[in-house]
């Protein structure tokens, strides 16, 4: 077939790109369209030699009185990014032939002034803003966070003497903290939206009895008593209150304990105790954050209840295998899972406030939203080792179809085997290719005594944390079973297609075996 476009000649897209340093031509927009690859023997690129009269007929801005040689001449290319190639190519209209030579030109020129100049830094902008602010270098920053600090709490302090302000920034959000100065009480006043009301009620009913902080966003309420709230409630939209007792730093040693195994000890959870009428609330973490622990301790020091939750986002990016605190949190899970005790000391200064224990009594569905994605990545970071991959932790997106393969390779590498009662027994669906085929099935119908069947099982790639890999052949060794077919024997021709279950007899054993040398090559590729 004969080909209708007039496509540019790789000597002038080369020479196309260059005389713009590799950016979009577009001024609005001028990115860098190259970079490095992981293999250093390539490149990245989203730039695009794009037509600024089109190659072929019906497309954008085509010019039926251009040559061929004119189409796919370096004067009828700009380069851009590849956003802005389909941009340009979407709308016609909006870019036509004179505004698209006047961005070459002025991408070309651009690149030839910049020829020998620094590039701008990304911290250029908030440096010349420190400048012109304070005419100080930006080295002063620190001094500079501090004063202000200092200044709005000084302000606030100002607007009621009744209430002490700290003011903090961090992660993008201004955090103030207030406490009583003096003796003069301040009396606040919350009014809910209806709503709210009753949500919000049980949230207090929660803090004063049990001493457990509440959240409040500022949308759902009205709160006076304090012109410092009017000021800063009027600015701040979505803003929340944290409203909590006064605190003490604590200490929490945790262990778990079951008949006469060696016990289990977790880190020391550091953290806050709060004192409620009821009860005390103690929240707090260990392995460097990973591990949050809440526990409600009542008057005699017994723990009423406890909940635990893992902060999953500090592992993404990490590889598998290199996973902080994995084991000890997976261990940890893994006890809870069977139902061991949990005993704990808290201190508060090196003292022991009180000792309690309590049987384990995490729900169900409370324990599977932990144990399952933990119970799934250790499987993952097993098959990573046995495969010798790399595999990066992500989102766990979790599949039953995946779970429970992994689950059969867990298995095979661990040389688990067991005896029925299966689930379900095996089954394999035989076709007959000849008479000889037909006569051993026959056979095999008659037989007395149980044998032995193994059935292979091979597996495409799969996804595992957003990385294909590959699954070794799997061969399920059944050691004593009696094949039962489904049709009738003395029905079947050559040619047919029959199923046959195994029954397992009393004594059979099941475990699965694995082929390392029949599997595709694994690949990484990210989807």
């Amino acid at each position: 077939m004969k080909k209708n476009r007039d496509d540019f000649k790789k000597s002038t897209i080369d020479i196309l790109r260059t005389r713009v340093a590799h950016r979009c031509s577009n001024p609005e927009c001028r990115v860098i369209t190259v970079g490095p690859s992981q293999d250093i023997q390539k490149t990245n690129s989203i730039g695009e030699a794009a037509h600024i009269c089109a190659a072929a007929p019906s497309g954008p801005r085509y010019d039926a009185t251009m040559t061929t040689e004119q189409r796919k001449s370096f004067e009828n290319a700009i380069w851009l990014c590849s956003n802005c190639s389909d941009k340009i190519d979407k709308d016609p209209d909006s870019y036509p032939v004179d505004l698209l030579h006047e961005w070459k030109r002025k991408a070309e020129q651009l690149a030839s002034e910049e020829i020998g100049l620094k590039l701008p830094d990304k911290h250029d902008a908030v440096n010349m803003l420190t400048t012109a602010l304070t005419g100080q270098s930006a080295k002063l920053i620190p001094n500079m966070l501090k004063n202000v600090s200092v200044a709005s709490a000084n302000y606030l302090h100002h607007l009621d003497p009744r209430l002490r302000v700290d003011v903090a920034y961090h992660n993008n959000t201004a955090i103030y903290t207030f406490f009583q100065h003096g003796d003069e009480p301040v009396d606040l006043n919350v009014k809910f939206s209806i709503n709210e009301k009753h949500e919000s009620h049980n949230d207090f009913e929660e803090m004063f009895n049990y001493g457990k902080p509440i959240e409040l966003a500022v949308t759902n309420f009205e709160l006076s008593g304090s012109p410092i709230f009017d000021t800063l409630l009027s600015d701040f939209n979505a803003a929340t209150i944290l409203v909590k007792p006064e605190s003490i730093n604590a200490n929490m040693k945790i262990w778990l304990s079951k008949d006469h195994k060696m016990p289990f000890f977790m880190d020391d959870v550091r953290g806050e105790i709060f004192r409620g009428m009821k009860a005390l609330y103690f929240t707090g973490t260990s392995c460097n954050g990973l591990f949050k622990f809440e526990v409600h301790v009542g008057k005699e020091g017994e723990i009423s209840s406890f909940s635990f939750g893992i902060d999953f986002s500090q592992w993404i990016g990490v590889d598998i295998l290199r996973l902080p605190y994995f084991t000890k949190i997976y261990d940890f899970m893994e006890c809870i899972h069977d139902r061991w005790s949990i005993n704990g000391i808290m201190e508060i200064n090196g003292e022991k406030l009180f000792e309690a224990a309590q049987e384990s009594t995490v729900s169900n569905l409370a324990l599977r939203e932990i144990f399952i994605p933990l119970r799934y990545t250790a499987m993952v970071r097993k098959l990573a080792d046995y495969l010798k991959i790399n595999v990066t932790f992500q989102e766990i997106r979790l599949s039953k179809e995946i779970y429970d393969l992994l689950d059969r390779f867990e298995m095979a590498i661990t040389k688990t085997t067991m005896k029925p009662p299966f689930l379900s027994n095996p089954s394999s669906m035989i076709h007959i290719e000849s008479e000889d085929n037909l006569e051993n099935v026959r056979k095999s119908f008659f037989i007395e005594d149980p044998t032995s069947v193994t059935i292979e099982q091979k597996f495409e790639t799969f996804e595992v944390f957003n990385q294909k890999v590959s699954m070794p052949v799997m061969r399920h060794v059944f050691t004593s079973v009696f094949p039962k077919f489904e049709r009738n024997i003395d029905d079947l021709t050559v040619g047919d297609d029959v199923r046959v279950e195994f029954v397992p007899a009393g004594e059979c054993e099941y475990y699965i075996e694995l082929n390392s040398n029949e599997y595709p090559q694994n690949s990484l590729s990210d989807f």
